[in-house]
């Protein structure tokens, strides 16, 4: 799970701000106070690794809401002196382990390594990208790793060489030196003595190897580097250990890397204008992640899912004690017939079912395709309605709720999830993500202005606190709730991060008040 991202000279931000990402995180903040910023360095980061797309504008996961312009445009105040760093913090849960690239875990060499590896539980990934004034083009200029604090690993590049690295490997890091408790002291580790073995002439702290690389500093993430000079200079009966020890190098070097790019690659965006499906919609055979951008997706899931899905949302829309929007879910199936097909002609006559025809009619209609059309019923007068002929509120808020209810869902991030809708549905917001968060290992981040919601996140840290819960609703801890106000100063944009006690109040001061804009109207 990625805990937290570190930003520098992205857009409105110059020097570096972290956000912690718990499994909760708001964003708070004036308009154009950089909430968004956040959300458009996780897009950038996915179009780095995921699609080695150095100079974004209109991105894959953001579709027609998020276009960056390009790398002259967001770098921050248009500098091309400057440098992007993106620095994402990793945990790894118990059984979650960094993975493997090109061989599996039985070798003859490097056992106690590798198992060593399977037990690392926290590590950091930063991509520093810079602008090459000679080729004209940004480059990613360093690739770093850290695990459980200490670097591991560098890779840097120029943008002459686009192919190639070199990587600087840490030879003494704790997790690669942690000695077996039965094993001499004096003893040289299993890895330091690897690499004296391989490379007899390395320096004692760190070591370089030339590798090649996709994109400057950028490693291939599932292929792993690889290292020509290396056994081309190693002596022939070494090479299995040079082999073994590039697995290693590998898998420390590219492994947390590896695992920032697959939580972006499936990081789900929904925008702050979510659109309504057309009365004739029809969902996709595929699912399409991009859908997501504008809520459609929501609909594609809701007109492909099973009753389970439809009964779930339905619940949260519907239940008073809930998100209370006043409507619940139908969905009907049925055949279309064309009004000049014979059958027609033959049912408005009465003669449709006649004995000599009822065989060829049967097979007829088995063979027409299964429709779906999904209504939205008042819950108090009965009425259905087709999704497109629904209230502005209901339509904002049914992409954010299958989006949160949805089973293993990714990171998702979510803009103004309060648009158009009651006070009353923007408090039951805060029920749905604690349901979310029930669920998911994933973090959700919102950029939103709701007081609302942020105060039903607080009654119910304080009401778990109190042991004070209503039957059937979830506790929430302060662990899982990360407040994050941003303003813009002369320097950028600047981030406090709000913590929050076991009775629900903030322990920090509230930039500005807490919603000071209510005292002087009262």
């Amino acid at each position: 799970m990625i805990t937290a991202i570190e930003i520098e000279n992205f857009k409105g931000i110059a020097d570096r701000i972290r956000i912690d990402l718990k499994p909760i995180t708001l964003l708070f903040g004036a308009n154009s106070s950089g909430k968004s910023t956040i959300i458009h360095a996780l897009h950038y980061a996915r179009e780095v690794l995921v699609r080695q797309n150095l100079d974004a504008d209109r991105t894959e996961a953001g579709g027609e809401f998020i276009d960056l312009g390009g790398f002259r445009n967001f770098v921050h105040n248009r500098d091309l002196d400057r440098e992007i760093h993106l620095r994402f913090a990793l945990s790894l849960p118990e059984g979650e382990m960094l993975p493997y690239f090109g061989r599996s875990s039985e070798q003859p060499y490097g056992e106690t390594l590798l198992d060593l590896l399977n037990h690392v539980r926290t590590a950091e990934v930063e991509i520093v990208i810079a602008w090459s004034r000679a080729a004209e083009r940004p480059y990613v200029k360093q690739y770093l790793v850290d695990i459980d604090g200490s670097r591991v690993g560098t890779l840097a590049a120029t943008p002459d060489t686009p192919h190639q690295a070199m990587l600087l490997v840490e030879r003494l890091h704790p997790w690669l030196n942690a000695q077996p408790d039965s094993a001499d002291p004096d003893t040289p580790t299993e890895w330091r003595q690897m690499v004296d073995d391989v490379l007899p002439d390395a320096p004692p702290k760190w070591f370089e190897l030339p590798v090649e690389a996709r994109h400057e500093a950028l490693p291939s993430l599932d292929s792993g580097l690889s290292c020509p000079k290396l056994f081309e200079d190693v002596e022939l009966e070494k090479q299995p250990l040079a082999e073994s020890m590039m697995h290693v190098v590998n898998r420390m070097v590219l492994g947390p890397g590896k695992l920032v790019r697959d939580v972006l690659r499936a990081f789900r965006y929904i925008g702050p204008l979510r659109e309504k499906p057309p009365r004739a919609f029809e969902a996709p055979r595929f699912p399409d992640p991009s859908r997501w951008t504008t809520g459609i997706a929501a609909w594609d899931t809701l007109y492909n899912g099973n009753r389970d899905v439809l009964e779930e949302v339905g619940e949260w829309l519907s239940e008073p004690s809930r998100l209370a929007a006043g409507c619940w879910l139908r969905m009907t199936e049925y055949k279309e017939l064309e009004v000049d097909n014979p059958l027609m002609s033959q049912l408005m006559l009465g003669h449709a079912f006649d004995d000599t025809d009822l065989e060829e009619a049967r097979q007829y209609l088995q063979q027409l395709p299964v429709r779906r059309r999904l209504f939205l019923v008042d819950r108090e007068s009965g009425v259905a309605l087709l999704p497109h002929d629904v209230g502005e509120g209901i339509s904002q808020i049914v992409p954010v709720v299958v989006a949160l209810l949805e089973q293993n869902r990714p990171l998702t991030a979510v803009e103004q999830p309060e648009l158009h809708v009651h006070p009353a549905v923007q408090v039951g917001i805060g029920d749905l993500l604690i349901e979310a968060v029930e669920r998911g290992e994933f973090p959700v981040v919102l950029e939103t202005h709701s007081e609302h919601l942020l105060l039903r996140l607080l009654r119910r840290i304080r009401e778990s606190g109190e042991n004070a819960l209503p039957p059937d609703v979830h506790g929430l801890s302060p662990s899982d709730l990360s407040v994050v106000f941003l303003d813009l100063s002369d320097a950028g944009i600047r981030v406090t991060s709000l913590r929050i006690d076991e009775t629900g109040e903030f322990i920090d001061r509230w930039p500005q008040g807490f919603f000071e804009e209510r005292l002087p109207e009262v």
